[in-house]
């Protein structure tokens, strides 16, 4: 009898093995007050979703060409679309769908859009800081559509920070974010007025991300290439502009980031082909009147 008294006596568990094996099923999402089933194994708690699969979710990125004109009233669209672009990160297509409409306005109804231009265009490029990666890309196609759609018309949203925006994502790290935030730049180069948008340009070529400063100097690059193309003997160049030119240009040449000094040259050989009007005065002299000397030196070993 005490032999048997001796074995149940080890066969039941102390204290801190029972309240180990509640903590344990509590763990496990196991109910302590219901019993272990007897095989040992636990029980589903519920069962899988039946019926179909839900459908892949796609964007499609139509070109400027392909977009079809908008459904119904233009104006009832432009209405919506201030709170449709503010919609939350998790609602991507939606906000994709929004992105296309203001797309679709500014290809085939561009003076619906146009009284809201200043408050869209902002929503669209903080839509491009977007993490998924369909709206950002759709945010920075719309970008481009509505800077060549309206040119100028964009200044003042770039003027309070859209600029900035669409620099820093032509310096992220993802490649297409990239090359879709470049198309949109060389959008705004090709539409906005040169003199305005360089302006706006060289305040960020001073920016200490040198990715971003690179991206900025290209862009200015492009810009004043652009008023290259078209100065003539009429064309008024301040000398406060040519300073400012000749020493952002100066001051790449040394730049850590290559695209940074790859635009030091275009920005120098674009300033040395305006035109003037200096008299005689050579590239050299008009150089030496701005630039300090190791500045000068640096400049001038160049062929431009």
């Amino acid at each position: 009898m005490t032999d048997e008294n001796d074995k149940a006596q080890i066969n039941q568990p102390s204290a801190r093995e029972v309240a180990a094996a509640l903590a344990a099923r509590k763990r496990l999402g196991i109910d302590p007050a219901s019993p272990a089933p007897e095989d040992g194994r636990r029980e589903p708690e519920g069962m899988l979703p039946t019926g179909q699969e839900p459908e892949k979710a796609e964007v499609e990125y139509l070109t400027r060409d392909e977009l079809p004109p908008v459904d119904g009233s233009a104006e009832d669209v432009v209405a919506s679309l201030s709170s449709s672009l503010r919609q939350p990160s998790s609602e991507w297509l939606s906000l994709c769908e929004a992105l296309t409409q203001c797309r679709r306005l500014a290809a085939h109804r561009s003076p619906a859009l146009l009284p809201a231009l200043e408050e869209v265009m902002p929503l669209v490029c903080d839509c491009a800081r977007s993490l998924r990666s369909a709206v950002c890309k759709t945010a920075l196609m719309t970008a481009a559509d509505l800077a060549y759609g309206y040119g100028a018309a964009v200044l003042p949203a770039l003027e309070k920070g859209s600029l900035l925006l669409l620099l820093k994502q032509a310096a992220a790290d993802k490649r297409f974010v990239q090359q879709a935030a470049k198309s949109a730049l060389g959008e705004l180069t090709a539409a906005i007025p040169s003199r305005q948008l360089l302006a706006l340009l060289l305040a960020h070529t001073k920016e200490k991300n040198p990715k971003l400063r690179a991206a900025a100097a290209t862009a200015m690059a492009e810009t004043l290439e652009r008023l290259v193309s078209t100065a003539d003997s009429t064309t008024e160049i301040s000398k406060v502009e040519i300073s400012a030119w000749l020493n952002l240009g100066a001051s790449l040449l040394s730049d850590r980031q290559q695209p940074a000094r790859q635009a030091a040259r275009s920005i120098l050989s674009a300033v040395r082909q305006l035109p003037f009007n200096e008299g005689d005065d050579s590239w050299e002299k008009i150089c030496g009147r701005v630039l300090d000397s190791t500045s000068l030196a640096a400049v001038l070993k160049l062929k431009l």
